[in-house]
């Protein structure tokens, strides 16, 4: 999938999807270019067309370039195990899956990441070591529909 196939699909501006990889916010993001093509459009997977609409909304909303990609790295690394090791899934994976839903991924106070898929919640977690933070309270919280992006991208 291309850039310009994840902005029609999603309404996100194509100006906010380069910005992604422009400034690397998207942990791990492997890109295709097509050098045979006008201007070597780049290809992503499903997942990774998904990450990079995650990352662009959070940038759409004003979010800063440092709490995005703490909340990408959450999403791409933290992962929830089904049946051992075998069958982990990264949350990434497991809110691209159809039919998950809610799949939401949130920031509170610029500092605490929360991410809500299907019925698993991770509760509030310190941004950078991913500790649980049993007695935080939020004040502000910044939330992505991770699923109504999904839906949205055709996964």
């Amino acid at each position: 999938m291309d850039l310009q196939t994840i902005a029609a699909r999603t309404g996100l501006p194509l100006r906010k999807l380069r910005y992604v990889f422009d400034h690397r916010l998207l942990p791990g993001l492997r890109v295709k270019h097509a050098t045979e093509m006008t201007g070597h459009p780049r290809y992503l997977t499903s997942l990774e067309a998904l990450g990079v609409a995650c990352a662009a909304a959070l940038v759409e909303g004003g979010m800063r370039r440092e709490a995005v990609v703490d909340v990408l790295t959450g999403l791409t690394i933290l992962r929830w195990s089904s049946n051992g090791p075998k069958q982990s899934l990264t949350l990434l994976e497991k809110a691209g899956q159809t039919g998950v839903s809610p799949a939401l991924a949130s920031l509170a106070d610029g500092a605490y990441l929360r991410f809500q898929i299907g019925k698993r919640d991770t509760s509030w977690l310190n941004r950078t070591s991913f500790a649980v933070e049993a007695d935080f309270r939020p004040r502000v919280i910044v939330q992505v529909d991770v699923a109504a992006l999904r839906d949205a991208i055709g996964i």
